[in-house]
């Protein structure tokens, strides 16, 4: 079945915001150069090709084997089955509910070899790490875990973020495609973030409806503006602001990860978090987060 948006070719997008630099054959040192040090994005084109999930994971798949699994979404009850099936239906004027940050290990161990081998560009991850696994749970935003999105065309992720805990993050596109808007850090300023222990949302609601009365400094962000397709990965380094929406059914799968080059922004990420939800024990907290970063890193090669 063809899994295009609205017939049988991608949307052309022809908005004036900056690409992403495209890329492919590098190896984990030319891409840590290239992107991951600079703390730039890319759309890396065969990050996941090795993985039998590209063709495994279709509509079929999920309503045959998993169909009648429950599960809630924005507090309403679905079956898989009806989850996919309004995900094919979706449209931008009635978007389907979104089946968003599932955690795959724990919901669906046995998916986990469809996504073999890791990918050698998105390493070295230490939230993968025997230090950091007893811990993972527990850190903010849970890092290092995979997380299955299935959602259809017109649905949007809910809001303007930079993703918890400060990690750089992957999104690999295995159905379908999706269109990502993306903001730089530095640029946050202009993006009006909450107060609190949401910092990391901004409180900007429709990126395409800005009203300047009400967040005049917008108009001051670059926004960066692409899409990817099925087999194709999204490198977002720590701390870029973006949110997605589907030109299509889609599924794809996010992976943060954290090494040398932003366990700072990491760490510094959870101590404000920590400060906010964790009061009375972010002394020991932190502390048992930064030894487990350093035990990683020692047995890491970056």
């Amino acid at each position: 079945m063809s899994l295009t948006p609205q017939g049988s070719s991608v949307k052309v997008d022809t908005s004036p915001s900056a690409k992403l630099e495209r890329v492919r054959g590098l190896s984990q040192k030319e891409f840590m150069e290239r992107f991951v040090i600079p703390g730039k994005p890319a759309i890396i084109q065969d990050a996941s090709s090795k993985w039998s999930a590209l063709k495994k994971w279709e509509p079929a798949f999920w309503k045959q084997q998993y169909g009648t699994r429950t599960t809630v979404i924005d507090g309403k009850s679905y079956t898989l089955n009806e989850v996919v099936d309004l995900a094919l239906k979706s449209n931008a004027e009635h978007p389907a509910p979104y089946y968003r940050n599932i955690r795959l290990r724990d919901e669906y161990p046995e998916l986990m070899a469809d996504i073999s081998p890791y990918p050698e560009v998105c390493g070295p991850n230490w939230f993968h790490s025997a230090a950091f696994y007893p811990i993972r749970n527990k850190v903010v935003g849970g890092g290092g875990h995979y997380e299955l999105f299935i959602g259809g065309e017109g649905r949007s992720f809910p809001f303007l973020h930079y993703d918890a805990p400060g990690a750089h993050t992957f999104i690999h596109q295995i159905i379908g495609y999706k269109k990502f808007i993306l903001f730089a850090p530095e640029d946050g300023q202009y993006l009006y973030p909450a107060q609190g222990k949401s910092f990391s949302v901004s409180r900007i609601k429709d990126l395409d409806n800005i009203t300047n009365p009400e967040f005049p400094l917008y108009r001051n962000a670059t926004r960066y503006e692409d899409q990817a397709g099925p087999g194709e990965t999204l490198f977002m380094p720590s701390g870029w602001w973006h949110t997605a929406k589907m030109l299509s059914f889609s599924i794809s799968l996010g992976i943060d990860a954290t090494n040398e080059s932003n366990w700072g922004k990491v760490t510094d990420y959870m101590s404000k978090r920590a400060s906010f939800e964790k009061p009375l024990i972010s002394i020991p907290y932190m502390a048992a987060i930064r030894t487990a970063g350093f035990a990683a890193r020692i047995g890491a090669k970056f």
